[in-house]
């Protein structure tokens, strides 16, 4: 390095800290940097990128996380383009409409276990509003939540009226109705 001048004091040295820190700086991210997953050999005729991608989908729904194409096209090592185009290729759906749909389907369950509000469930899956979330499913399966419980009560009375000595009083207490 040759001076071209009078500088203020500690110029030199500010400049040198600086290399030093940017240099630190890259060597770190790229140590920690994720690589993409090169282990998996990925034959798109037999449908592993789309298992791959379902297999994300399921852990990020049950940690309650969001989907992000891009982290999910960086992992597999291959465009977000490319993932879009083959999952919707092998599926018919979207990544992001399949994933509405398993949380759809995982709200199904949850309503029917009858354990939580449908806030809580709406919380629980991710979804931003309440009111959103009832729009989907009423999409999804052409009912409200109300109608959909109460259907799932009715089904449950029908199989304890089948399976059952118990009285039709303790068949209604037992479906919830009273």
């Amino acid at each position: 390095m040759t001076k071209k001048g009078v500088f203020p004091f500690g110029t030199e040295q500010i400049i040198k800290n600086s290399i030093e820190l940017l240099l630190v700086s890259v060597i770190r991210n790229f140590q920690t940097k994720k690589t993409p997953v090169a282990d998996i050999t990925l034959n798109v005729d037999n449908g592993l990128i789309v298992q791959k991608i379902i297999s994300i989908l399921t852990e990020k729904l049950n940690n309650s996380e969001s989907v992000n194409l891009n982290e999910i096209s960086y992992s597999l090592g291959f465009s977000k383009t490319y993932i879009k185009g083959q999952f919707k290729k092998k599926t018919g759906y979207s990544i992001i409409q399949y994933f509405i749909n398993m949380k759809i389907d995982r709200a199904k369950k949850l309503l029917s276990d009858q354990k939580y509000t449908i806030t809580e469930i709406s919380d629980m899956l991710g979804f931003n509003t309440v009111f959103y979330f009832s729009r989907l499913f009423k999409k999804a399966f052409n009912m409200s939540f109300t109608d959909y419980i109460m259907d799932v009560r009715l089904k449950r009375c029908g199989e304890l009226l089948k399976d059952s000595d118990l009285t039709v009083e303790k068949i209604m207490e037992e479906c919830g109705f009273f």
